[in-house]
């Protein structure tokens, strides 16, 4: 799913939310019998937030430098507030920024292109469960 406002950030080009259509609604587990067979247990996970990483999956989604500026910006006035992101077919989706594995906004400049102030890289927020 291809996003394109993160909070009151306007993206410069669309970045991909990777976990879109991923199926993650049940934990499985197999234990084999005692003769041989597997049987397989699932059970509905009940988790009270899912991972969502917006990133420039084919790393052409480049930002400019102020976006950038305005996203950081952005993730330090909110806090652990939550805030909306928006797909490309208007849906929106309730988040919070993860900062859990460290920074929420890692970006880096993209070297060797002609425009100096380019940047890519991947945005961690924690989502409601669906």
């Amino acid at each position: 799913m291809m996003i394109k406002q993160i909070g009151s950030v306007v993206l410069d080009t669309p970045m991909w939310w990777l976990e879109a259509n991923r199926a993650d609604g049940y934990i499985s587990e197999v234990v084999s019998t005692i003769d041989g067979g597997a049987v397989n247990y699932m059970i509905p996970r009940h988790v009270s937030s899912r991972a969502i990483s917006v990133s420039a999956k084919d790393g052409n989604e480049w930002q400019t430098k102020a976006t950038l500026d305005a996203l950081i910006s952005f993730a330090d006035a909110q806090g652990d507030d939550t805030f909306v992101i928006t797909d490309y077919d208007d849906g929106e989706t309730i988040v919070t920024f993860d900062y859990s594995s460290g920074a929420a906004i890692e970006f880096e400049h993209v070297l060797g292109v002609r425009v100096d102030d380019m940047y890519t890289g991947v945005i961690h927020l924690l989502g409601a469960e669906i």
